[in-house]
């Protein structure tokens, strides 16, 4: 069981914001049709993602 403690219900966008801000990156899933990042960090760019080596794009 995961327990948060949280004084009112963090904003998504803020959340995300410090999250990079701290240095985390979104690791991209290998689907069918490439790389991509799911959930609400697809909005980061490729450059910021933490490329896996399974994940890197070809060339």
């Amino acid at each position: 069981m995961a327990v948060a403690i949280w004084s009112e219900r963090p904003d998504p966008d803020a959340l995300l914001a410090r999250r990079l801000a701290a240095g985390w990156r979104p690791t991209p899933s290998s689907l069918a049709a490439g790389p991509r990042v799911v959930g609400h960090a697809e909005g980061v760019p490729r450059d910021q993602w933490a490329w896996e080596p399974a994940c890197r794009l070809p060339g």
